[in-house]
């Protein structure tokens, strides 16, 4: 098998077990080109240092083949979107295009070869701004090809993209206000909830209220009409639930979320159908949304999850933490 040329990124934290489980696969594929940026332990947090030490000696040991190494440990805790935003910007300002991990996302095998042929495929189709590993739907024929083009693809810590998207991404949204004014990404979203949640998604990003970088990238893809690519079937399974994870879950969403962000049985992409045009798969978007509100419950699930949310914004502070913990037990949980 020739060598992997394309550039890998792995963003790690204090999870031995998941990143484990990546850089095993990672050993198996062997890029010529690794970077590893590994976050810094929050001095609040105790016992969190031990972890993210056994992080960074298993990482040490595990590279055993010849690479290009790029190895960055941060004396600091700067945070998930932090770590993930500067060490991008490093990347591509020497490499034209990366295929990007977080520490929570097990890729197969043939997540490499299918990022690395749709890269070579899409690099000057300045229409597409990343190539998923998730349809986060799993299974399922409204993707009929090999892949498809989305309007509202999962990122989910792993996607591959090019120097030249990153680069010239818009991270101020200084769009994002004529964007709001004129609704011009209302009629992308299938359903009023979704596409309230996603305006405010925004929001709190163009008011630097929120960091959230795949948030801002989606942004910039939406700003300048162009596509994420999703696969027929997941070709990375997410541990986001797991313990220890950065944006945990809530018990009852753990299921949900795992039937669609695991790889399929049938991982297999190959031969990989080019299509003659791009456009979008709007019955996958349809399916990918409602999916996506799925995951947080029913309807009247969802509304009583509202209710907690704005309890929580404006009385967490107030409350005493005792009779917090107790509210958030009944409202939360099963």
């Amino acid at each position: 098998m020739d060598r992997f040329d394309v550039p890998v990124v792995l963003f790690t934290f204090k999870r031995i077990i998941p990143t484990r489980m990546v850089m095993e696969v990672i050993a198996k594929v062997k890029p010529t080109s690794l970077y590893i940026f590994a976050d810094g332990a929050r001095n609040s947090v105790e016992g969190e240092n031990e972890k993210v030490l056994e992080v960074r000696e298993y990482i040490k040991k595990a590279i055993d083949w010849d690479c290009e190494k790029n190895i960055f440990f941060s004396e600091f805790n700067k945070g998930c979107d932090r770590n993930i935003r500067e060490g991008l910007d490093k990347v591509f300002s020497e490499k034209e295009r990366a295929i990007v991990l977080e520490d929570d996302a097990v890729p197969t095998e043939s997540f490499f070869y299918y990022c690395r042929e749709l890269l070579d495929r899409y690099q000057e189709d300045k229409r597409i701004q990343f190539i998923g590993g998730y349809n986060a739907v799993g299974n399922d024929s409204k993707i009929s090809g090999s892949y498809a083009f989305s309007k509202t693809p999962p990122m989910n810590g792993a996607i591959a993209t090019w120097a030249d998207r990153w680069n010239n991404c818009d991270f101020d949204l200084k769009n994002w206000p004529e964007n709001k004014r004129k609704n011009r990404f209302d009629s992308l979203y299938f359903s009023g909830e979704l596409r309230k949640r996603y305006i405010e998604y925004f929001e709190l990003s163009y008011e630097k209220k929120s960091t959230a970088w795949d948030y801002i990238f989606l942004h910039d893809m939406l700003d300048k009409d162009r596509f994420g690519i999703v696969p027929k079937n997941n070709l990375v399974t997410s541990y986001g639930f797991m313990d220890g994870a950065y944006h945990p879950q809530r018990k009852d969403e753990t299921e949900r979320f795992k039937e669609m962000m695991t790889a399929s049985e049938i991982e297999e992409v190959y031969p990989i159908k080019a299509y003659p045009e791009v456009t979008r798969n709007e019955a996958y978007d349809r399916m990918r949304q409602d999916k996506l509100l799925a995951v947080r419950g029913s309807f009247i699930k969802r509304r009583i999850l509202d209710v907690y949310l704005l309890i929580k914004n404006v009385a967490y502070n107030k409350l005493p933490r005792k009779h917090w913990n107790m509210l958030k037990k009944i409202i939360v949980r099963k």
